[in-house]
């Protein structure tokens, strides 16, 4: 059984066309994600093989959301969709060497 706590960081960058004030941009984003996962060895492959299973959680640590400006001239931004804030990772996977060095 192990344990593990991965931080992710990145960006996306959206282009947009076709509206009246076009706004593109690098929108960065930040994912904590807590794990717990087992792995077996298989018989007779000195652990150089083994297989292994993982379940996690992923939680924005940054908000998601995709709006526009509304074209009323209030300035005010519209919400079009909001990325969850929460989900659920799992994993399942062969895994080759020992992992030592």
């Amino acid at each position: 059984m192990e344990t593990c706590l991965r931080f992710g960081v990145g960006a996306q960058y959206a282009e947009v066309e076709g509206f009246q004030s076009p706004e593109s941009g690098s929108f960065p984003w930040q994912v904590l994600a807590p794990s717990i996962s087992y792995r077996q060895g298989f018989p007779g492959s000195s652990e150089l093989l083994s297989g292994f299973v993982r379940v996690g959680f992923v939680g924005q640590l940054r908000a998601q959301s995709f709006s526009v400006r509304s074209a009323d001239g209030s300035g005010e931004n519209v919400q079009i969709a909001d990325a969850p804030r929460f989900g659920v990772m799992a994993e399942l996977g062969l895994m080759f060497g020992s992992g030592l060095f």
